[in-house]
């Protein structure tokens, strides 16, 4: 079975490495370094919507990469925002 969504990913750096946020998600991860951060990011993305998808969830509409919310917490850091496309079935298949 092929799914598909993909979910706007907000990274800024920190003195530590990068966070990294997924608004739709209220939540994220982070990385020493933006390989780090990366990695991290599709793991996380991956398994929160098996999750959803494994309980029955409604998954949240993904926002535009355009329309995203100015975020007062991202004042005064260095951050860019990409999209990610998530390939939860991997995690799904093990359950």
């Amino acid at each position: 079975m092929k799914f598909k969504a993909i979910y706007p990913a907000v990274f800024y750096y920190e003195e530590n490495g990068f966070s990294v946020i997924f608004p739709d998600f209220d939540s994220g991860t982070d990385g020493e370094n933006l390989e780090d951060a990366m990695y991290n990011a599709q793991e996380f993305l991956d398994s929160i919507v098996a999750t959803y998808l494994d309980e029955n969830m409604k998954l949240p509409e993904p926002s535009d990469i355009d329309n995203l919310p100015d975020d007062s917490d991202f004042k005064g850091y260095k951050y860019f925002t990409t999209l990610i496309q998530a390939d939860p079935m991997r995690f799904l298949e093990k359950r």
